[in-house]
């Protein structure tokens, strides 16, 4: 027995490209799975995972592997 593992996956980040955009890609995949959630960023993907998750009654944890966790309002 494993764990379904769900991905969201990134290309790299492109010029004045906002978390704001790839934010609501992971938002609805976190939306779509009625589960506890343990949501992971790496690299960049740790701006975006942050903005999908916050407000998101599913996620239990955030998990950051050499990625940039923001400050609440960091992405505006």
């Amino acid at each position: 027995m494993g764990l379904r593992t769900p991905c969201g996956e990134l290309t790299s980040p492109r010029p004045l490209w906002s978390p704001r955009a790839p934010a609501g890609v992971f938002r609805e995949k976190i939306d779509a799975i009625q589960a506890p959630l343990v949501v992971v960023g790496h690299s960049y993907g740790g701006a975006p995972v942050t903005q999908a998750a916050t407000g998101a009654s599913n996620v239990s944890h955030l998990m950051y592997v050499a990625a940039f966790a923001l400050d609440e309002g960091g992405a505006r």
